[in-house]
């Protein structure tokens, strides 16, 4: 993860590896990042519902690489999962503060991998496990597969954010 020393200062960092959890071996990443005092304006931040001018400047940020495989959908939702629950725990830990999530999460925006995602509730008693991943498959005839880019900004909880870029 990068990120601008002159913009942020790194305030706690971890570093999952899903194979220490039986979820092979894919990574991701949490990072506690502060805005350096030059770049928020001090005379602004007001004390809201008790959160101090120094938590309004702190947030949990995370990145996912989540594993490629169309028939895994089931290790797909762990990873998942897991980073989310590192994320919330940190954002507790931290005063409640925002959480921004994004990755290559090998699925599309009509899977039942997005619906977690985005809602934060998945049945999986209505999903086949090896159709929760979310990623298409491909005959040995095709190259690519390609999405239009779209960007999307979802509000999962009142400061919860999850930041998806999809496409090709």
């Amino acid at each position: 993860m990068f990120w601008k020393d002159e913009m942020y200062t790194l305030l706690h960092k971890e570093h999952i590896e899903f194979r220490n959890f039986g979820l092979r071996d894919n990574v991701a990443q949490l990072c506690v990042l502060q805005i350096n005092d030059h770049q928020s304006e001090k005379d602004t931040v007001k004390q809201v519902q008790g959160i101090t001018a120094s938590q309004s400047r702190r947030f949990v940020v995370g990145n996912i690489h989540v594993l490629f495989n169309p028939n895994r959908g089931d290790i797909k939702l762990g990873q998942v999962r897991l980073l989310l629950q590192k994320a919330h725990k940190l954002s507790q830990e931290w005063g409640s503060i925002p959480v921004i999530i994004g990755g290559d999460l090998n699925s599309i925006p009509e899977s039942a991998m997005y619906q977690f995602l985005s809602s934060s509730e998945l049945d999986i008693l209505l999903h086949d496990r090896r159709k929760i991943s979310g990623q298409l498959k491909r005959s040995a005839q095709q190259k690519h597969i390609r999405f239009p880019i779209e960007h999307s900004r979802l509000k999962t909880s009142e400061n919860f954010f999850l930041f998806l870029l999809y496409g090709s």
